[in-house]
């Protein structure tokens, strides 16, 4: 047998070996390392878990904050800003600004002086504040037309007092010509408050005009009272109140030798200062006072109850499918020929009259679209004189159930009035009973020999009379 026969077989069964040798060293090697991603999926999805647990927790353990806690005060009482939990009372003092350069120079001197002794006069620490607003001349011009409608009504009384007195013919001129004097002096009036108005309302409308206002703020804390421990809520406020006050008047007085007057602001000025403090862009737009009419503040809208809207709907539901069942039901009446309303006849009166001249069109031998002017003709006329016969049953049902309620409200009175007689008829019966009582005891006393005096007559009519009152209360 020939060797070299055998050695390519054995060539080619050694060249297999190694190719499975390297593919199951490869696959080895692949399967290991799909194992070691899949444990780094897992520990990272675990790792996640716990942080997401311990982030909820965070949260959950996280104190919720008010919505008041970010603002610098807690409240405004008794024209003080309460701040810090009510440990700290501040009270605001409008200044009006004085015109310092028009002054001669003795009167700015005085000015300073009177500024400098103030100053050196404080024995406790002050704030100045100093805040550009918007002119609202809303107020204003509801002040002048409110004043400008008495005039105009003034005029149109003195106008017809002077047509009176042209009518009349015994009138003499010199009273007619003190009526017209009269008349056009209030005319003119009207007229100057008219422009005035106006001029208002186009300086309303200039957004840029601004006005600054001057203020004074001072502090009281509750730490400054003396065995503050001994005193109640209320009485701590009073206290600081009452200092508040005090300090707010010496600033006051103060002020007055530099020619500069102060007003302490009450709680409503002081929402005011707040609100376009924390609301500049908006207070052009709604003031605080509109703001808390129209429920700004609320974090509810006020409307209609929502029981009182879903039986609306219902109710409406109700009637739209009543209707729709009632159509069915004369369809289908019609169908069977049990019954055909008017109106329904009609219709098909119609109807039929609509489809036989659609037909005989269709017959005609002219143009198509001669043929569909005519279609649409038709079809017009049958929707125009279906709905005229839809609304004139809608007004006879309408008519008949207005008959049906003028009935019954009828009735109603009637039975009403009987109640009323019933009444009055039991009214009588009760008086006629009492009065047979009275005569009865009356006989009765006589009979026996007893003789009854005025006094003891009147007491008993009296306590008669008191006795039917209570029964009839009873009743």
């Amino acid at each position: 047998m020939d060797m070299s026969a055998l050695v390519f077989p054995a060539i080619l069964l050694g060249v297999l070996l190694i190719f499975f040798a390297v593919f199951m060293i490869i696959n080895k090697r692949q399967h290991q390392r799909s194992s070691i991603n899949e444990s780094k999926s897992t520990t990272n999805t675990s790792n996640k878990k716990e942080n997401k647990k311990e982030n909820s927790k965070n949260v959950s353990d996280a104190p919720r904050e008010d919505v008041f806690n970010f603002m610098e005060f807690d409240r405004i009482l008794d024209s003080m800003i309460v701040q810090n939990d009510g440990t700290k009372f501040t009270m605001a003092v409008k200044c009006k600004g004085i015109n310092y350069d028009l002054m001669s120079d003795m009167e700015q001197i005085a000015v300073e002086e009177g500024f400098i002794t103030f100053l050196n006069t404080l024995r406790y620490p002050i704030q100045l504040y100093i805040q550009a607003q918007n002119i609202d001349l809303k107020s204003a011009i509801a002040t002048y037309r409110q004043n400008a409608s008495g005039i105009e009504q003034e005029y149109e009384d003195i106008n017809r007092e002077y047509t009176e007195l042209l009518e009349q013919f015994d009138a003499k001129e010199s009273d007619i010509k003190a009526v017209e004097e009269k008349r056009d002096r209030v005319l003119n009036v009207y007229e100057y408050a008219s422009d005035i108005i106006n001029y208002v309302e186009k300086l309303s409308l200039n957004k840029s005009l601004l006005q600054r206002n001057f203020y004074v703020l001072v502090s009281y804390y509750s730490s400054e009272i003396t065995a503050s421990s001994n005193f109640s809520k209320d009485e701590i406020v009073n206290i600081c109140y009452n200092e508040l006050l005090t300090r707010a008047q010496s600033i006051i007085s103060g002020l007055a030798t530099c020619s500069v007057t102060g007003v302490v602001l009450d709680s409503n000025e002081l929402a005011d200062l707040l609100y376009t403090a924390y609301n500049r862009d908006d207070k052009g737009l709604v003031s605080v006072r509109e703001a808390i009419q129209s429920g700004f503040y609320r974090l509810y809208s006020t409307s209609e109850d929502v029981l009182y809207k879903k039986q609306e709907k219902l109710v409406e539901q109700i009637n739209q499918e009543a209707e729709l069942k009632a159509y069915e039901a004369i369809k289908k009446a019609m169908e069977e020929g049990k019954y055909v309303s008017p109106s329904a006849e009609k219709l098909d009166i119609i109807d039929q009259v609509s489809k036989t001249a659609a037909e005989i069109v269709k017959k005609e031998d002219i143009p198509q679209d001669i043929k569909d002017k005519a279609k649409e003709i038709l079809v017009e006329d049958y929707v125009v004189n279906k709905n005229k016969i839809i609304e004139e049953e809608k007004e006879d049902r309408d008519r008949k159930l207005g008959k049906k309620s003028s009935a019954k409200s009828k009735n109603d009175d009637e039975l009403s009035n009987n109640e009323k007689t019933n009444e009055v008829s039991k009214d009588d019966s009760k008086s006629k009973v009492s009065n047979n009582s009275t005569i009865e005891e009356q006989t009765l006393d006589n009979r026996m020999g007893f003789e009854v005096p005025v006094e003891e007559k009147v007491n008993k009519k009296e306590e008669s009379s008191s006795n039917d009152e209570d029964d009839d209360l009873i009743i």
